[in-house]
């Protein structure tokens, strides 16, 4: 009984410490588990809370930089709830809130960052002010400049026109005291503008304050200088215009110009860039507190199961020596506790150990349904809880980089989508340019042809049917036009041409035009202009012509009966500008909303004009809408069904000084004592632009091959050069890119389709681009060394003897018949050289030069035919006969109407 009391003692005894020891274990191990739990989150959002403070730095909108603060404030205050739990566990003395400085961090990058917004949006916008200004004054002094160059020509005139042997002298003073030092400074002025303009862009750019000082004095200079070329104007009105604009251009060096702006943005950017690395540096601090928080609570952790073992150890001992007499008794009772709870809560804690370190290992078994067993299913909860977040961990990691994968791969894509894209509108340019002299060459001498046979045939049937032929040819040449244009306009390569115009011109002449098409079409044509409208405008007169032109042209074609009404007005809008009004209102059918819609859309317009049976495939207003884009305009338009259409072009432009209004220049004369160098490979070619220089009173100097033109330039001294894009021994481009210049203009020649533009010019390296037939007025204006001119209307009549009426005008009747008896007489010669020579390259070289000479006269099939040689098309030699016989023919024509003398010379016989 005794042993059994003891026993039942013992027992009692022992099942009382052990559930001592595991309950207190158990509380031990749950405490220091979640105060564990508690320091890997403080840097997980210590982690969280740098990648918010960087999308914060880089914030550029004042709502996204709010949000990204109060996101960060939160992070850090639950990271402070946990370092402060983690001290209370641990047993430390209470502290100051360490997350108040990270707080403090944090306020003011989100001050620096609204500081860092507001100075960049107010710097651009005084960036976009004031290039606006720079424009204005560049057109301003382009204006001013262009009056100083007639002021300068009108006192060369004065200087011709005095008696012979007056004194030329005062005259002469004042040309170069007046006139000519008002231009230089103009051009100065000029410079100075365009300098500031570079400066401007520079200070957008600016990454440091050493920089923006160096910018902000280069700055300060230029509009100095501004102010002080202002006064050298010839016009008060245009000095006092451009008083105001240098001064708002220094508004850029106040305290709140564009300069400070970029100044304080710069700064805020470096204070931003400091208070990144001090809270990077305070989120650290707030890291190591945390990982020295979890080191000491798994030492306490294992302090805490040593010492329960401990004492389960000296609970066992006492018993035994209370129990000596039931010593086996007591040491089965002991090994069986060993064996029961022992072993099995340090198989726990171990567990325990090693999860904390991250080896979670296989699910324990489930050794019991007591306490221990139950402590054994939560640390299998907890371990599956554990292995889901690395599982789910795993799959976050592996989805960021799967989409980083895809991120490369779409720009890649997008990449190849860009190149081939370049790559087809470099194709299209090309094909367009192709299309432009292959479609529109043929189409020409087409309608000149059909046009001469018409006048002078007498047969009513047979002219009917040439009528009907010329009208198809010129739907068709329409056509072409339309798609041209619209392919160009497309591309977005034209460009604004401001020009001072005069309104009520433009209008009389679109009323001429509405008077034509629509008697053509039996319609009342009913015109409306406004007498007050403004002598003169500041805008692009050929697009306003085009844009009114397609909309007239689209209300005849669209109106079967009734009328077709022009309307033009204009309103003064301050300041200085002119609301122009051009509206065209028909009677024709009207159209709904939806087809309103679809109006301006190239590929519905086709599927409506093809149902409704009218002509044309509808670009006209497709090219309206570019055009109207492209000059800033409003395009209103007023429709219903049965009730007509309305389309109002609305501008506003600035007004002009009538005086500035530019007129056809007159004959060039102005070429006296020049010396010019023309170097082409034909003779006949070199005729023509020496009978043009002469005649302008130049002093010229032939050369027919590359080499021969390096020499000519590198022995004499010229003010002017013309290079022929092929020459037999060296490509225009190598003579142009090797020849001593000297201080000489420069320009090439060319039959092909080559635009004179700034970005051609400066590929060839040239100061002007000229077609053949050379234009005397372009001759001239290249010479003088102003810009290119527009291109002109091609008169009523064949382009053939439009070609010979211009040589007779600006070379006299004499030397034209010389010149075009030199070129029949050359392309008989040439003929069966061409067809016999053995050598392609001699053959392609021929053809060049024979193209050249042709296209001065715009014997547009021989000059195809030519081209299709030099390509080295076999088929071309074919018809060369009969293409070179019918160009004499054409040309002896042209000659005989134009009343040219030609002596008779053998023709070549037809095949």
């Amino acid at each position: 009984m005794v042993l059994f009391g003891l026993m039942v003692v013992v027992g009692l005894a022992s099942f009382g410490v052990n559930r001592f020891l595991a309950q207190t274990q158990q509380r031990v191990l749950s405490e220091s588990i979640a105060i564990i739990e508690r320091t890997e989150r403080v840097a997980q959002d210590a982690d969280f809370a740098a990648a918010l403070a960087g999308q914060l730095a880089a914030a550029r909108e004042l709502r996204q930089s709010e949000d990204l603060a109060r996101a960060l404030q939160l992070r850090i205050d639950r990271i402070a709830a946990d370092l402060e739990v983690t001290r209370a566990f641990l047993g430390r003395a209470p502290e100051p809130d360490s997350a108040t400085p990270v707080r403090g961090v944090v306020t003011e990058m989100e001050s620096t960052v609204a500081v860092l917004i507001e100075a960049t949006e107010l710097e651009l916008t005084e960036r976009a002010s004031l290039s606006e200004a720079g424009a204005m004054l560049s057109a301003l002094i382009s204006t001013e400049a262009d009056l100083a160059r007639l002021r300068v020509t009108a006192g060369i005139w004065e200087l011709y026109s005095l008696p012979s042997g007056a004194d030329t002298r005062p005259e002469l003073d004042r040309l170069a005291d007046a006139n000519f030092f008002a231009y230089e400074r103009l051009a100065e002025m000029a410079e100075a503008v365009s300098t500031f303009g570079q400066l401007l862009a520079r200070v957008g750019m600016a990454g440091r304050n050493a920089e923006l000082d160096a910018l902000e004095r280069d700055y300060q200079a230029e509009v100095a200088l501004m102010q002080d070329r202002v006064t050298f104007m010839l016009s008060a009105r245009s000095r006092a215009m451009a008083s105001d604009i240098v001064a708002e251009l220094a508004q850029g060096l106040t305290v709140d110009g564009v300069i400070a702006q970029r100044r304080s943005a710069l700064q805020a950017k470096e204070a931003l860039d400091a208070l990144s690395l001090e809270l990077g540096r305070q989120l650290d601090l707030l890291i190591a507190e945390a990982l020295q928080g979890r080191v000491e609570t798994r030492e306490r952790m294992q302090t805490a199961v040593a010492a329960s073992g401990w004492q389960a150890t000296l609970l066992s001992a006492a018993l035994a020596g209370v129990i000596l007499l039931a010593l086996f008794a007591g040491y089965m009772v002991w090994t069986r506790i060993r064996r029961r709870v022992v072993l099995r809560l340090e198989g726990v804690a171990d567990r325990m150990v090693a999860m904390a370190d991250g080896d979670l290992g296989q699910a324990l078994t489930i050794s019991g349904a007591d306490e221990i067993g139950r402590l054994e299913a939560a640390l299998n909860i907890l371990r599956d809880r554990a292995e889901e977040a690395m599982t789910l961990r795993g799959r976050l990691e592996a989805a960021v980089l799967d989409r980083t994968a895809e991120v490369v791969a779409e720009m890649q894509s997008a990449n190849a989508a860009r190149a081939d894209a370049e790559e087809q509108s470099r194709a299209k340019t090309h094909f367009m340019a192709r299309m432009s002299h292959e479609i529109r060459t043929p189409l020409n001498g087409l309608i000149g042809l059909l046009d001469l046979l018409g006048a002078d045939e007498a047969d009513a049937g047979r002219r009917a049917r040439l009528e009907v032929a010329l009208t198809s040819a010129r739907d068709l040449q329409e056509l072409t036009e339309e798609i041209l244009t619209f392919s160009v306009g497309e591309d977005g390569q034209d460009q604004k041409r401001l020009a001072a115009f005069d309104p009520t011109v433009v209008a009389q002449g679109l009323a001429a035009h509405l008077d034509v098409i629509a008697a053509a079409k039996g319609l009342q044509a009913v015109v409306r202009i406004d007498p007050d409208l403004p002598p003169a405008l500041v805008g692009e007169p050929t697009k306003i012509r085009q844009v009114m032109m397609n909309l007239l042209s689209n209300a005849v074609k669209y109106t079967a009966r009734g009328s077709v009404t022009l309307s033009v007005g204009a309103r003064p809008i301050p300041p200085g500008k002119q609301e122009l009004s051009l509206c065209v209102r028909d009677t024709g059918p009207g159209m709904t909303a939806d087809e309103t819609r679809q109006a301006f859309d190239i590929y519905g317009r086709s599927r409506s004009a093809r149902q409704s049976g009218v002509k044309g495939v509808g670009l006209g207003l497709a090219i309206v809408r570019q055009l109207t884009d492209a000059m800033g305009a409003e395009l209103r338009i007023s429709t219903l069904p049965g009730r007509g259409s309305s389309f109002t072009l609305v501008l506003s432009l600035p007004e002009a000084d009538p005086d500035a209004i530019s007129a056809l220049p007159p004959e060039p004369a102005a070429g006296a004592g020049r010396r010019v160098l023309v170097v082409d490979d034909h003779p006949v070619n070199r005729l023509v632009a020496r009978g043009y220089l002469e005649r302008m009173g130049c002093r010229v100097t032939e050369a027919a091959t590359g080499q021969a033109a390096l020499a000519a330039a590198r022995d004499g001294d010229f003010d002017a050069m013309l290079v022929d894009l092929n020459l037999p021994d060296l490509s225009g481009d190598a003579v142009v890119s090797q020849i001593v210049r000297k201080g000489a203009r420069v320009a090439v020649l060319t039959a092909d389709l080559v635009r004179d533009d700034a970005e051609t010019r400066e590929r060839f390296g040239v100061d002007r681009v000229l077609t053949k037939p050379i234009s005397p007025r372009a001759l001239a204006s290249f010479l003088e060394g102003g810009e290119p001119l527009p291109a002109a209307e091609t008169a009523p009549g064949s382009v053939v003897d439009v070609a010979l009426r211009d040589d007779i005008a600006g070379l006299g009747a004499e030397q034209t018949a010389e010149i075009v008896a030199a070129l029949m007489a050359d392309i008989l010669a040439a003929v069966p050289l061409l067809r016999d020579f053995p050598d392609p390259e001699t053959r392609r070289k021929l053809a060049h030069r024979l193209k050249g000479a042709a296209s001065n006269f715009r014997l547009e099939p021989f000059c195809n035919l030519m081209q299709r040689i030099e390509a080295g098309e076999p088929s071309a030699l074919e018809t060369l006969n009969s293409v070179a016989s019918n160009a004499i023919n054409e040309l002896a024509s042209a000659a005989r109407r134009a009343g040219l003398d030609l002596q008779p010379f053998a023709k070549p016989a037809k095949t």
